[in-house]
């Protein structure tokens, strides 16, 4: 919550970062983990005999799940190896491949994916779909719309991408459109009627989830860390510090993004967390003093039980606010003595959910000269926010932005903010420090590098 605390964080925060970020590592070899196991299925599952659709959906999982991991890798590196069969040995130093031959491959899987992944509510949940497949891609082609590619120093392989705000692959909007109307019109997703409910535990996997990373509490040892667990590590680091649960207070929301928000939008108070606001209002005892629940009162690390209006008090954030999403649950003092550990909760990731996919959809349609089309839906977004509806009729460019604004207070603090703007070329008018050509996509990490020669680093 200081400039002191986590220097390899405040570093990409402020574009300074070098290639020995602490950071970097997780990013680049976890995703390469998942990419050797879709790899063993895709290399040894032959769909056959009477099991052939159900091993047809399994390669079929394993080419989403690859894609997902690709996907990710290029959005923050650009071009990377594409490994597509499980290495021998001696074969370990692939060179970073183009970033259009990236994109090429993440669609192919995609695409060969939809083809045997069934429906939503046709399987358990948590597995790739149809929609889940068609959505990630209508997101990779987004991100090809403004790409201007080039080779990092020493390399003649186009790695790298700047992004404009020109169009530059107008097709590509196209694509998208085309992609996101599929998942619409499938009739398996909705709006969730509530929007805070969407980030509760009930409302899991609910009717708005297209694609979710399923996580649950499974002590493995009492200094288990990461992948050592089965739940995830948001909750505790989004949440305040202190009492009840005691997180890290990292990813605090914005000034900017607190005033971002139309007056009467829903949508604020279920992602933000504010001075005075009451957290837990259920009853439970704090140091044997029964309390009302935890109001949000001051910049400190303290809280006492017997505050004068009976409620335990909790710190504010750096920014004096805090993120509500992924907030750790909290009904009973049973719920904060058998707290999970930190990089443990339960709560599933909201990868890609519908009201992403309908801005996807008006964003795509605006492009192609049919901003009607996408309107509809940019208003049932609204309307769920208690927003009045945005009148038709109006220009590319005041659509466009509108459809920014609109994904900016909906997608806020789920990690879709700045690769949005990155993609959009607003990187240098957004984002404080950020340098066109430059800091699109962060260092490749340091020890990659010595492992294999091949590599060349992106531009910092």
């Amino acid at each position: 919550e200081s400039d002191a605390d986590q220097g390899d964080m405040l570093a990409l925060k402020n574009f300074n970062a070098l290639n020995t970020n602490t950071f970097l590592p997780y990013e680049w070899s976890e995703p390469y983990v998942g990419i050797r196991r879709a790899n063993m299925v895709i290399d040894n599952v032959i769909p056959s005999g009477s099991d052939s659709a159900l091993l047809a959906r399994y390669v079929g999982e394993a080419k989403f799940l690859r894609a997902y991991y690709y996907f990710n890798l290029v959005k923050i590196f650009g071009g990377v190896p594409l490994v597509l069969h499980v290495p021998n040995a001696g074969s370990y130093n692939t060179p970073r491949a183009s970033v259009d031959e990236c994109w090429a491959q993440i669609e192919s899987d995609l695409s060969d994916a939809a083809e045997v992944l069934p429906q939503k509510g046709e399987v358990e949940a948590g597995r790739a779909t149809l929609g889940a497949a068609l959505a990630l891609r209508t997101k990779a082609c987004l991100f090809q719309t403004r790409e201007i590619t080039s080779a990092p120093s020493g390399s003649t392989v186009k790695s790298v991408c700047s992004y404009g705000t020109a169009i530059t692959h107008p097709e590509k909007f196209v694509e998208a459109e085309s992609l996101a109307v599929l998942v619409i019109n499938s009739g398996k997703y909705d709006l969730d009627p509530d929007y805070a409910h969407i980030f509760t535990k009930d409302g899991q996997d609910g009717i708005e989830s297209i694609f979710e990373v399923e996580h649950v509490e499974v002590p493995v040892s009492p200094d288990a860390w990461g992948d050592a667990n089965e739940g995830q590590q948001t909750s505790i680091f989004q949440c305040g510090r202190n009492y009840p649960i005691g997180g890290y207070g990292f990813d605090c929301p914005t000034p900017s993004l607190d005033s971002a928000y139309e007056p009467g939008d829903l949508r604020k108070s279920a992602t933000i967390i504010e001075e005075g606001d009451v957290l837990y209002p259920d009853i439970f005892t704090v140091d044997s003093s029964v309390v009302k629940g935890v109001k949000v009162y001051d910049t400190t690390y303290t809280y006492t039980a017997d505050n004068s209006d009976d409620y335990a008090s909790i710190a504010l954030g750096v920014t004096g606010k805090h993120s509500r999403k992924y907030l750790p649950e909290v009904h009973s003092q049973s719920d904060i003595d058998n707290r999970p550990e930190d990089s443990n909760f339960p709560a599933n990731w909201r990868s890609i959910r519908y009201s992403d996919l309908l801005l996807m959809y008006a964003e795509a349609t605006n492009e192609n000269g049919r901003s009607d089309l996408g309107l509809t839906y940019l208003n049932q977004v609204r309307t769920r926010a208690g927003l009045p509806a945005i009148a038709s009729g109006l220009s590319t460019v005041v659509m466009r932005d509108t459809i920014y604004h609109e994904r900016r207070v909906e997608l806020a603090m789920e990690g879709i903010r700045f690769f949005d703007v990155v993609r959009q070329g607003r990187g240098p008018t957004v984002l404080p420090g950020f340098v066109k050509g430059q800091h699109e996509h962060f260092p490749l990490p340091a020890a990659e590098l010595e492992l294999n020669p091949t590599l060349k680093d992106n531009p910092y």
